[in-house]
Order: C-alpha cells, then sequence, then structure tokens
C-alpha cells in the first residue's frame, strides 16, 4: 500500500467517531461508533477511502460490487481505477429489462468480483451480498473488503476478507 494511505485514512476518520449510545444492524448496542458514510460525504475523503481500498484488491478484480449506502464508495473506486461496478438493490426489481437485484453492470461467468463495504460488523450484510451474486451470475467472488472492521465475522464467507483498518486501530 501507498506509504502513509492507510494512516491517512485513519487520521481521516477520527473526526467522524461518534461517542454517544447507538444500536448497530448485526453487532446490537455500542457506545461509539465510525461513521463511514459521513466521512464520504467529503470529495477529499471519499477519493481517499476508494484509493485505500483499490490497494488492498488482488489484481485480477475485474468488478466491484456494493450494496446500500456502506457502498456509496464503490462507484468512485470503479471509476477511479477502471473497474466494473456493480450495486445490489435490497429488495428485487421486477419491472424493465433487467429483473433482479443487480443495477449497473451485471457480472459475467469470467469476472473476477470484489465484494465491498464500509463497515464489518458480524459480516451479515458482505453475506447477503455474496449471496445475491452467487444466485445471479456466474462471477467468482475473490474476496470481501471492508474499510472499517469494527467487529468479529459471525459467518462463514465465500472468500477471503480483508479490511482496512480496525477500529482500535482509528481509536489510538
Amino acid at each position: 500500500m501507498e506509504e502513509g494511505l492507510k494512516e491517512k485514512v485513519a487520521e481521516a476518520l477520527k473526526a467522524h467517531v461518534h461517542f454517544e449510545p447507538v444500536d448497530l444492524k448485526n453487532l446490537g448496542h455500542s457506545d461509539h461508533y465510525v461513521d463511514v458514510k459521513e466521512a464520504m460525504g467529503c470529495p477529499a475523503k471519499l477519493n481517499l477511502i476508494a484509493d485505500a481500498m483499490y490497494l488492498l484488491l488482488p489484481s485480477e478484480i475485474t468488478c466491484v460490487v456494493g450494496n446500500g449506502y456502506g457502498g456509496s464508495y464503490v462507484p468512485v473506486l470503479a471509476s477511479r481505477h477502471n473497474l466494473n461496478f456493480c450495486m445490489i438493490r435490497d429488495k428485487p426489481k421486477n419491472h424493465g429489462r433487467i429483473k433482479g437485484h443487480l443495477e449497473h453492470y451485471i457480472p459475467v461467468a469470467n469476472d473476477k468480483v470484489a465484494i465491498l463495504d464500509d463497515v464489518l460488523s458480524s459480516g451479515g450484510s458482505l453475506k447477503e451480498t455474496g449471496d445475491v451474486i452467487h444466485s445471479e451470475t456466474e462471477a467468482e467472488i475473490v474476496c470481501y473488503g471492508v474499510v472499517v472492521k469494527r467487529g468479529d465475522l459471525k459467518v462463514e464467507l465465500s472468500a477471503p476478507l480483508k479490511y482496512l483498518l480496525s477500529v482500535e486501530e482509528i481509536l489510538k
């Protein structure tokens, strides 16, 4: 990874740590929250996150996949690094030319996919996204990646998990 890039992301995210009670989607209750989505509202931080995440990916990746707002950096990463991108809808679309959960580029059999999100709490959202890719495409999932690893993986993923930073690295 580019010298100091990881540290720059950690420093950028420190301004988006909120010390207040919060209920997490897949991890229960916490007394603090790293708001990566809030950080991505700033173009310089969004580009920094996208570039750092790109450097985590294996060189064979041809398509990056995001889900919901946590994957909002995925199109930026794809555009800046000339990769295809696919976004997953919460509910399948039953109208139009292409039905199902997939939007934008639809991965094909020879694609090598990375599934990306902002924060890992338990892995539930990553697994759901992987299940959609497995059921609606013939693409190979090569890895899963998150900006911040908040919790421990509680589900089995079909490929290795990569993360840029742990919560502890941001809080130090």
